[in-house]
């Protein structure tokens, strides 16, 4: 993972979830999206 915004999306291409990482720990509040990009949880 190393240090940065991580990201994955859904397989039509929206965003899933995003976290800022540093030396490979999660130093941010995940944030959650649903398949249409809207954000539904932190």
């Amino acid at each position: 993972m190393g240090t940065g915004l991580w990201k994955e999306v859904h397989s039509n291409g929206t965003i899933y979830f995003e976290i800022e990482t540093k030396d490979g720990y999660f130093t941010d509040t995940l944030k959650l999206y649903n398949d249409k990009g809207r954000l539904i949880e932190k």
